[in-house]
């Protein structure tokens, strides 16, 4: 169970990693339209972050 809850939480940290890398190239010429990424990935990001929870 130790094992699963590691995991997830890697893999967790991957998925944030991922988003941040993919929102910085998509608006590196118009940061006008970051808040907006930001609105749609937050909950993506949540998901991510909580995914270890039960695990725990």
């Amino acid at each position: 169970m130790e094992v699963l809850a590691w995991t997830l939480i890697a893999l967790g940290a991957l998925a944030i990693a991922a988003y941040a890398v993919h929102i910085t190239r998509r608006h590196r010429r118009d940061a006008s339209c970051l808040a907006r990424s930001i609105h749609r990935i937050a909950p993506a990001l949540l998901a991510a972050g909580l995914d270890p929870a039960p695990a725990l």
